[in-house]
């Protein structure tokens, strides 16, 4: 009996393999799933890889010319050497109750084998997931969510569907919902004052989300509302500032040191809420960690957004999480919505950091285009659901 393997990217292709070259007699000896070769490799699905056992076909023998058989010959009587008495000739064909047992035998052990080979293509055919989830997690794929995010997700969704006969597509979006989470939106403390601190990469719309939130704060709540920059890089960032503030009649303050901090929180003092507007720093600027802790202390921040655009890669996510992994306690808050029709990277920095979603952002107009985390209209997008026309959904 010889061995073979075969390594393919999912089980069903491995079996048509096994079948196309060996034939419906091949035996299965093992199925495991194995990591692809590379860095790469860890950022893909694994390889299925199937071992079979088979009987080689035997040779043809060569080809002779027959000869006539000869006569058959008679059984010769044997005889005892030591007495030179005869003795019965011995029996040399099986009774029929022996031929009855081996086949008895045989039989039991083709059951056997069969109900062997037919349990491990079972489990074979169920490690697949059934095609209406293969289609859902194609939809998180095409929205960029991470591929072992996307087949995680795939495969607790058939796990869940399988046991409970439930819808997989029902499944699939509770599940996401559950991995998004519930909306973290500002809370403001009674009889005291909430500061909130805005930092992330440059020109995620850190600055526009702060006009955003203290418009709505300023507007909706009655809330006595009061603005820090200390994103003293960019004149224009403290120009939109102070113009936004002053059309909201609300005090802002430029801080171009962590010293300043203080003296600009004493005269918000009397202020429901503060917004605090950083400096977007390169991933690599060396000076960014040492100067946003500075910034952190001296505020006494009660909240702070790590805001991010929607249409940053994976490999963008990865570098974020990398650059900002000192912050110790932080919310996600998203921008730019509208400008990709993927959303992917929502799910993907979520599941990365674990951290809750404050608000979501799609647009310039201030304070309309921005809204609590909505977890169903993600959801949505990610399983390709597009909003309807006059639905309010963002395009």
């Amino acid at each position: 009996m010889n061995v073979k393997r075969y390594l393919a990217e999912d089980v069903t292709e491995a079996m048509g393999k096994v079948r196309a070259e060996l034939g419906l007699d091949a035996f299965i000896l093992n199925t495991r799933k194995i990591r692809r070769h590379g860095v790469s490799g860890w950022f893909r699905r694994p390889l299925v890889e199937v071992v079979a056992a088979y009987e080689p076909a035997p040779a043809p023998p060569p080809a002779v010319r027959r000869a006539d058989p000869p006569p058959p010959l008679a059984p010769l009587p044997l005889t005892d050497i030591r007495t030179g008495e005869r003795v019965l000739t011995p029996n040399l064909t099986a009774g029929p109750e022996k031929i009855g047992a081996l086949e008895s035998k045989i039989d039991s052990l083709s059951a056997t084998l069969d109900t062997l080979v037919g349990r491990i293509r079972a489990e074979a055919d169920a490690a697949g997931d059934p095609p209406e989830v293969e289609a859902l997690v194609g939809a998180l794929l095409e929205g960029e969510v991470h591929e072992p995010f996307a087949h995680r997700i795939g495969r607790e969704a058939a796990d869940i569907a399988r046991r409970r006969a439930a819808d997989p597509a029902e499944v699939m979006e509770q599940l996401l919902k559950q991995y998004l989470g519930e909306a973290a939106p500002i809370q403001l403390k009674p009889y005291r004052r909430t500061v909130v601190i805005m930092v992330g990469p440059t020109g995620v719309g850190k600055t526009t989300t702060i006009a955003k939130l203290a418009a709505i704060y300023a507007i909706n709540h009655g809330a006595r509302v009061g603005i820090i920059t200390t994103d003293t890089y960019r004149i224009a960032a403290v120009e939109q500032l102070r113009t936004y503030a002053e059309i909201l009649s609300v005090p802002i303050a430029v801080v171009y040191a962590p010293e300043e901090m203080e003296a600009a929180l004493r005269e918000q003092e009397g202020c429901d809420i503060v917004f605090i507007d950083t400096a977007g720093k390169s991933p690599n600027d060396p000076t960014l960690e040492p100067e946003l802790r500075a910034l952190l202390a001296a505020s006494g921040a009660d909240e702070v957004h790590l805001v991010l655009s929607a249409a940053t890669s994976f490999t963008g996510c990865l570098n974020i999480v990398r650059t900002y992994a000192f912050l110790e306690n932080f919310k996600l808050l998203f921008t730019k919505m509208d400008e990709t029709p993927v959303w992917g990277m929502l799910l993907n920095l979520k599941m990365l950091t674990d951290r809750a979603v404050s608000y979501m952002t799609a647009g310039q107009t201030v304070p309309d285009d921005i809204e609590v985390m909505n977890a169903r209209k993600i959801t949505d997008r990610l399983l390709g659901v597009r909003p309807l026309a006059g639905s309010g959904g963002w395009r």
